[in-house]
């Protein structure tokens, strides 16, 4: 069943029509301009393509992607460089075994069978199974979030940030990787986009990524360049 849904900015339900692919419908707030799907499949539906084998992909790459882990954890101690560190949605944990071999605590929330098997098989790392919102994490307790390529397919992105609020300390660090539909590829591209599939629920731009920040407390200081057509910002709370 399908869902019908207000925009996750502003809250109207004024959109135009950008396009239609695989019959999903992009849609642009007329008020706030996010880009979201809409109608979308309903939430079950959702849970149960996540509890799937999409992760094998990501561990098959295990060099690359703890290569990549590595560079990542360089980067962030630059501005943090001890305490609780969490990744949400850290599939098979590279991420946290990275960040673990320079001295952070770290802590996970995933929700793939076969991601979860393998990061405490072969990581020896415990994580939350499940949403962020039912790890019930104390308040002010972590110093680092990470989300690498998931808000894009969360289904409320400002309830989550504003969890996320409520569990970091004043001084943390978060670090938000997600596409970025106006970056020139993107709008070149159109519908041909490869990130505009029916998984990702949400399409950032800069400003429509700063102004949910804003409203769940938070502040973007940094936007890391990069080549590719993704955002990579680094956020504190306000």
């Amino acid at each position: 069943m399908s869902e019908y849904v207000n925009c996750n900015l502003c809250g109207t339900d004024d959109t135009e029509l950008l396009f239609i692919k695989d019959d999903c419908k992009i849609v642009k707030c007329k008020k706030c301009s996010l880009v979201y799907i809409n109608p979308r499949i309903g939430e079950e539906r959702r849970r149960e393509k996540y509890r799937g084998d999409y992760s094998l992909g990501y561990i098959a790459k295990e060099a690359s992607k703890r290569k990549r882990a590595r560079k990542i954890i360089k980067r962030i101690l630059k501005f943090k460089r001890r305490g609780k560190f969490l990744d949400i949605g850290c599939s098979a944990g590279f991420i946290l075994e990275a960040a673990r071999k320079k001295g952070f605590e770290p802590y996970g929330v995933e929700i793939s069978p076969h991601a979860l098997r393998y990061v405490r098989e072969e990581l020896k790392l415990e994580v939350f199974e499940g949403y962020l919102e039912d790890a019930v994490f104390p308040d002010s307790f972590f110093d680092v979030v990470t989300m690498y390529n998931l808000l894009e397919h969360v289904s409320d992105p400002t309830r989550l940030l504003i969890e996320i609020r409520r569990i970091i300390k004043s001084d943390a660090l978060i670090e938000i990787w997600t596409p970025n539909i106006g970056h020139k590829r993107a709008q070149r591209m159109g519908r041909e986009w490869p990130n505009i599939i029916s998984e990702h629920l949400y399409y950032f731009d800069l400003e429509s990524l700063r102004k949910l920040l804003e409203k769940t407390g938070f502040y973007l200081f940094k936007n890391q360049f990069t080549f590719k057509d993704g955002l990579k910002v680094y956020v504190r709370p306000k």
